[in-house]
């Protein structure tokens, strides 16, 4: 999964992450890093952003929401967006049984 993200300020300890989410909430997979130190971000910036899920072979067949954010890492809190949300829903995605 590649994100593209646009920028407003730097952020030196900010971590990116992309989650696919269980049924109760948690993440079933995920992938958080930052390729481009937040410390270097600056207002109108678009970093691409790879992120590498791999799902667990007892994942149960289903749907999961794939959503990604932005949490600092001094403190683990979810920045908001501008709609006030810490997440955003990308898609979902369907795991089959074998």
């Amino acid at each position: 999964l590649v994100t593209a993200w646009r920028l407003e300020q730097p952020l030196p300890d900010a971590m990116l992450f992309a989650h696919l989410v269980g049924p109760d909430g948690r993440p079933v997979a995920q992938a958080d890093g930052l390729g481009a130190p937040g410390e270097s971000w600056h207002y109108g910036g678009f970093p691409l952003q790879l992120h590498t899920l791999t799902l667990p072979l007892d994942t149960p067949a289903g749907d999961y929401p794939l959503v990604v954010g932005l949490y600092t890492t001094s403190d683990g809190q979810r920045l908001t967006a501008g709609d006030g949300a810490t997440t955003h829903q990308l898609t979902t995605v369907t795991v089959a049984d074998e």
